[in-house]
């Protein structure tokens, strides 16, 4: 229930950076939260516009529709009743799943969510290439 949809979600991930090349993703990962967020005092423009400029150009090579497969292999982990039944899992794991035998990390007793038209859509990735997973 969690794993599928994270993995989706990684895989469009990786999909949306496909059109850079590395040291474009390198520019992205170092310059993003800095030139468009904490170096910033005033709200209507940014301190270093070139490099804002650039950044704005390398986000818009990115495959947008990827992004928001992204965003929708991972609406299901948000579900209230899911999050509260993993809140009530013990830690430890140790949880008892009819018919699995060994050690067990959680469960869910949810159907998986039916799968979205968006990911239905295959694009083949460059893994190398993917180097800014947050994970």
């Amino acid at each position: 229930m969690i794993k599928q949809p994270l993995t989706q979600a990684q895989v469009s991930y990786c999909a949306a950076l496909a059109p850079l090349n590395k040291s474009e993703i390198q520019q992205l990962q170092t310059y993003i939260v800095p030139v468009l967020c904490s170096q910033n005092v005033v709200g209507h423009t940014l301190n270093d516009r070139g490099t804002g400029r650039l950044l704005c150009d390398l986000m818009e090579k990115m495959d947008r529709d990827a992004l928001y497969s992204a965003a929708d292999a991972l609406a299901p982990i948000t579900d209230v009743q899911l999050l509260e039944q993993l809140k009530s899992l013990p830690e430890k794991g140790n949880v008892r799943v009819a018919g699995v035998t060994g050690p067990v990390a959680g469960g869910s007793t949810r159907p998986p969510a039916p799968s979205s038209s968006a990911a239905k859509r295959v694009t083949p990735i460059n893994w190398t290439r993917c180097a800014m997973w947050p994970w």
